[in-house]
């Protein structure tokens, strides 16, 4: 899993914690980059404009998407230059 990557939806996920605590706990972890359901694109709006342009957030839709983001590429996956 790449060190970088976060899914909001399962991580810092902590009873009553909103959608703009969970970026901030990813913030104040150290990630750049930050997964998150396209449903809450619109909650970035409530996210701290100094924490948003730290951030970079990819807006996912299936699971399938989740895991190209948070998972390295298998070596038959990687292009390699010859």
């Amino acid at each position: 899993m790449r060190r970088y990557s976060a899914c909001i939806e399962w991580l810092f996920a902590e009873e009553g914690d909103s959608f703009p605590d969970r970026i901030r706990h990813a913030h104040a972890a150290g990630l750049t980059d930050v997964v998150i359901p396209e449903r809450n694109r619109g909650d970035l709006e409530d996210v701290p404009e100094h924490v948003r342009e730290e951030l970079t957030f990819h807006p996912v839709m299936s699971l399938d998407e989740v895991l190209g983001f948070a998972l390295e590429p298998t070596p038959s996956q990687r292009h390699v230059s010859v």
